[in-house]
């Protein structure tokens, strides 16, 4: 499931949204909770990266805030982790391959966005 608290955790039932207070706009403008809706919409995916490794790594758990940018056309791009307790590279990579491809509300100009997320075993 998915939970976000002062970020999105992921564990194995529905995932709670993440508060858009905690989501950093880093560059540019766009109400984080346009981000937030945008990410929503790709919860199951990112909790089947993590779900994978999870089978392989049952104690695996951690947060990743991801670092992407949001050009002008809405389309996310260059994400990248900017910090990781959950060192595990394949969902690392694997939630930031997701990221690019997402698409947001068009933006006045570029935007530079941090989304915490959190990965959780608790049931």
């Amino acid at each position: 499931m998915i939970h976000f608290a002062a970020a999105l955790v992921l564990l194995g039932a529905t995932p709670a949204p993440t508060p858009a207070d905690t989501i950093s706009v880093v560059a540019g403008e766009l109400d984080p909770r346009v981000i937030q809706r945008g990410v929503k919409r790709h919860m199951n995916a990112i909790q089947a990266c993590y779900q994978s490794e999870l089978d392989r790594a049952p104690s695996l758990e951690g947060d990743l805030t991801v670092r992407f940018e949001i050009a002008p056309d809405g389309r996310a791009h260059d994400a990248s982790i900017a910090r990781s307790t959950l060192d595990d590279a394949t969902v690392e990579q694997c939630v930031t391959g997701l990221f690019d491809s997402m698409t947001f509300a068009r933006p006045t100009g570029p935007v530079t966005v941090t989304f915490p997320l959190r990965f959780s075993t608790d049931r």
